[in-house]
């Protein structure tokens, strides 16, 4: 069973180092290290950094056949501030995952050969990646879409997620992020429990999953809201928590088709990754062994 993401890689660079990252190398590199036959589609600057990362997509489990490389724009780089239990993010203009050229993939992939494609905002903040997108949902097939928003002021709109829900078949957003997607798409505000039924009615989405922090997720299902708790943890830091989630989640999913199998994966994923340092650390045998 493979899956192929699609978007940043990129380094966050934080007082302590720079630490590869972006949530679709993230959740990309989760589903490998899970087992599952994982690829990810982005590109990297010709530079000490882009060859850093390389080797080290190259080092781990996580296929690096559609990794592209830019001579003209550099590796990505964020700055990451932690204020309190949240990351605050400086996003740089023009990297070289800005670029990432359907055509190198075009060569290099057949029509129907994945089962998930995964995707967010921010990899659609240029008119090039969105033309890539395009091309991408026109020429190839896939199960399931998974669209997790993951917004980063200011590389967003209505527009641009307005296309992506009409893409996808599963939403992953979170509670702080919903509240402000909704206003934006519908012009006005609703409780929980209908902004979901209307995101649901307008885009025939399959599932709606709404993360909430360490209280754990919702997921909106057939009319029907399910919440599944996490288990208390010592938070160190919440930077990739929300990809390893998905990762989790889709995971079991894939696997089983069944969403309490699938939540309860994500969230102990998700804790696992808020209890470790940095968002791509060393699965212990006791997490597999939770979520196997």
């Amino acid at each position: 069973m493979k899956t192929l993401s699609f978007g940043e890689v990129l380094y966050d660079v934080k007082p302590e180092g720079k630490f590869l990252g972006g949530a679709p190398l993230n959740f990309a590199l989760n589903l490998a290290k899970l087992g599952m036959e994982s690829y990810l589609l982005s590109r990297l600057g010709e530079d000490d950094l882009g060859r850093s990362a390389l080797a080290e997509i190259s080092a781990s489990p996580l296929r690096s056949t559609y990794i592209q490389l830019d001579a003209a724009l550099p590796t990505g780089l964020v700055q990451v501030e932690m204020q309190g239990d949240e990351a605050k993010y400086t996003i740089y203009r023009d990297q070289a995952y800005d670029a990432i050229n359907y055509k190198e993939f075009k060569v290099q992939a057949k029509a129907n050969e994945f089962k998930l494609f995964y995707f967010g905002s921010l990899s659609q903040r240029g008119a090039n990646n969105r033309e890539c997108l395009a091309n991408i949902f026109l020429k190839h097939f896939f199960e399931e879409v998974f669209f997790d928003c993951n917004l980063r002021a200011p590389f967003y709109d209505a527009q641009i997620l307005d296309y992506s829900l009409k893409r996808c078949t599963i939403f992953k957003v979170n509670h702080l992020e919903l509240e402000e997607i909704y206003p934006l798409l519908f012009g006005n505000s609703a409780n929980f429990e209908k902004s979901l039924s209307h995101l649901k009615a307008r885009y025939n989405l399959k599932l709606i999953i709404v993360t909430a922090g360490s209280k754990g997720c919702y997921v909106y299902e057939s009319g029907t809201v399910h919440f599944y708790g996490s288990t208390k943890i010592s938070f160190v830091d919440s930077i990739g928590a929300g990809d390893a989630f998905s990762a989790g989640f889709v995971y079991e999913y894939l696997k089983s088709q069944n969403i309490d199998k699938a939540a309860q994966a994500g969230n102990a994923l998700g804790a696992y990754v808020a209890a470790s340092a940095g968002a791509n650390p060393k699965f212990s045998e006791t997490l597999l062994s939770k979520i196997n």
